[in-house]
């Protein structure tokens, strides 16, 4: 049998309470009062295992200086080329790589 779902999982801004909880800089409590949840519904979803893990920064610099490189290739491609194909080929590839860069750099 099947307990209630976790408070913090179902939370709206479960993204920042992880990113908070991982940091841990703040206190339960602080956190708590900060995201209108009870400090026991934080200290469950942190004992429970549920904190989405925070990537590590020096990965994620990387994965975007290489999105970075790859926008800046698609731009350049485009910019030379006379065939309307290649041109919208990669506008579009320029288009998904920034949104893509857009969504991690974004909580």
């Amino acid at each position: 049998m099947k307990g209630r779902p976790c408070t913090i999982c179902q939370h709206p801004k479960r993204k920042e309470i992880d990113l908070a909880i991982a940091g841990e800089k703040s206190t339960i409590l602080d956190i708590a009062a900060r995201y209108c949840v009870s400090r026991h519904a934080i200290a469950r979803h942190k004992q429970q295992g549920h904190v989405l893990r925070v990537p590590d920064n020096e990965k994620a610099l990387e994965v975007l200086h290489a999105l970075t490189a790859e926008l800046a290739a698609a731009i350049m491609e485009a910019r030379q080329s006379q065939d309307v194909r290649i041109k919208r080929g990669a506008i579009r590839q320029a288009q998904e790589v920034a949104a893509t860069v857009l969504r991690c750099t974004t909580i």
